[in-house]
C-alpha cells in the first residue's frame, strides 16, 4: 500500500514540476528581448521583437567623447555616459526636477528612489540622491547622432559600431508570468524542503509543532526568495547589482515571506477542521486547500496595495489595477504548495492526509 502511494506521489509531482517547466518556458517565449550594449559609451538599447529601439539605458562613463549635436542644445539631447540635456549624471533630485520640465511623479524612499514623468517617457533613479540611471523611452529623444527609441538596429550600429556583450541577467524583462513561474518553483522548493522536516525532523504534536514549522516555512522561503544560487549562475559581475537589490528592498523580502508561516497556518487549521469533523474522501483536502488560496489571495493583495502606496503608483491606472487583480489567481500557487507538500511527505514516508496537523494520523487522519 505504501509503494502505491509513493508511486501516486511520484507520478502527482511530475505533473507538477511539468506545469511549473511549461509556465518558465512561455515566460522565457514571452520575456526575453534583444538588446545592443555599448556600456563603454554609457548605454544599452533594448530592441522590440521588430529589431526597432524600444528603451535606452544612459548610465555614467568616463573617458568617452561624443560627437557634437548640429545645432542649438535641446532638453531632449542624449549625452551618452553623462546625462540628457542640462541633467547630469550626480545631481541631486531637485536639480534634475529643475532642469527638466516634466511633470514628475516619485516613488521609494530613503538611500534608493526613482522619479518619472507621467507620460512614462522618462525615469531616473538616484542612489543617496544623486542621478545613477536613466531609462528614456520616448521618440523625441535622440543623441548628437540622431539615435534614440524609434531607430532601427541597423542605424544603432552603423553609427556606433557593433555592440559588447551582454551579462546573463541583462537579456529578460519581468512580465506576469515570470512571477507566476518564480512561486510556482519556490512552492514546489518550499513544499519539498518543509515536508522533509515535518516528517523527518519535527516529531512533537500539537501548538509546539505548528510552532516549528511556521518558524521554518518563513526562514526557507527568507532564503528562496533571496537566492543567493544567482550570484553563481550569474558570475561574480552581478554580485554588487545583488548587494544592492536586497539592500535596497529588504523590507519586500521580510514581509513577502510572511506568506508561508500563513500557507502553513491556513493547512494546520483545515486539517485539524478535517481531522475532528471526519471529513472523508475529497473533503478532507478541500478545506486546506481552500485556506491557502484564500489567505494567500488577500496576503498578495494586500503587498501589492501596499507596494503601491510606498511607491507611489496611481491606483486609478488601469496597468495598476489589473497588476493587483493579478494577485487572485497567483495566489493559486499556494493551491500547487499544498498538493506539492502532500506528496512530498508521502515519498518521505508519511501516511497520514493530515501530515501538519498529524504526521502519525491520529484522529481519523488516515
Amino acid at each position: 500500500m505504501m509503494r502505491s502511494q509513493k508511486l501516486v506521489a511520484l507520478l502527482a509531482l511530475a505533473v507538477l514540476v511539468g506545469l511549473a517547466l511549461a509556465l518558465r518556458l512561455l515566460d522565457r517565449r514571452v520575456s526575453q528581448f534583444r538588446a545592443l550594449d555599448y556600456s563603454g559609451r554609457g548605454m544599452v538599447f533594448y530592441l522590440d521583437r521588430r529589431g526597432i529601439v524600444e528603451q535606452v539605458m544612459l548610465f555614467p562613463t568616463e573617458g568617452f567623447e561624443e560627437k557634437e549635436a548640429d545645432g542649438p542644445e535641446s532638453w531632449t539631447t542624449i549625452h551618452p555616459g553623462r546625462g540628457v540635456g542640462d541633467v547630469r549624471f550626480g545631481d541631486p533630485e531637485s536639480e534634475v526636477r529643475e532642469k527638466w520640465p516634466l511633470q514628475w511623479r516619485r516613488y521609494g524612499e530613503g538611500e534608493f528612489s526613482i522619479i518619472y514623468d507621467d507620460r512614462g517617457s522618462v525615469s531616473c533613479s538616484f542612489q543617496d540622491d544623486r542621478l545613477e540611471f536613466v531609462s528614456i523611452s520616448g521618440h523625441e529623444y535622440k543623441t548628437a547622432e540622431n539615435i534614440g527609441p524609434g531607430s532601427p538596429e541597423v542605424e544603432v550600429i552603423a553609427a556606433y559600431g557593433e555592440p559588447d556583450e551582454l551579462p546573463a541577467y541583462a537579456g529578460k524583462k519581468t512580465t506576469i508570468f515570470t512571477e507566476a513561474a518564480g512561486k510556482m518553483e519556490q512552492s514546489l522548493v518550499l513544499a519539498g524542503l518543509l515536508a522533509f522536516l515535518a516528517v523527518k525532523v519535527i516529531k512533537v504534536e500539537g501548538p509546539s509543532r505548528l510552532f516549528w514549522i511556521l518558524i521554518a516555512g518563513y526562514l526557507f522561503l527568507l532564503v528562496i526568495t533571496i537566492n543567493p544560487i544567482r550570484v553563481i549562475q550569474f558570475g561574480f559581475g552581478y554580485l554588487g547589482f545583488y548587494l544592492r537589490s536586497i539592500r535596497n528592498f529588504a523590507l519586500f523580502y521580510v514581509l513577502g515571506a510572511l506568506v508561508a508561516p500563513l500557507m502553513l497556518a491556513g493547512i494546520w487549521w483545515g486539517e485539524r477542521i478535517a481531522c475532528r469533523k471526519g471529513f472523508g474522501g475529497a473533503g478532507k483536502y478541500i478545506l486546506p486547500g481552500s485556506f491557502v488560496f484564500l489567505g494567500n489571495a488577500v496576503f498578495y493583495i494586500l503587498m501589492a496595495v501596499g507596494a503601491g502606496l510606498y511607491f507611489g503608483m496611481r491606483f486609478g491606472d488601469p496597468m495598476t489595477q489589473s497588476r493587483i487583480l493579478f494577485q487572485i489567481p497567483l495566489a493559486l500557487t499556494g493551491v500547487v504548495f499544498y498538493l506539492a507538500f502532500l506528496q512530498f511527505a508521502r515519498l518521505f514516508g508519511s501516511g497520514s492526509n493530515c501530515p501538519i496537523y498529524s504526521p502519525d494520523g491520529i484522529q481519523g487522519c488516515r
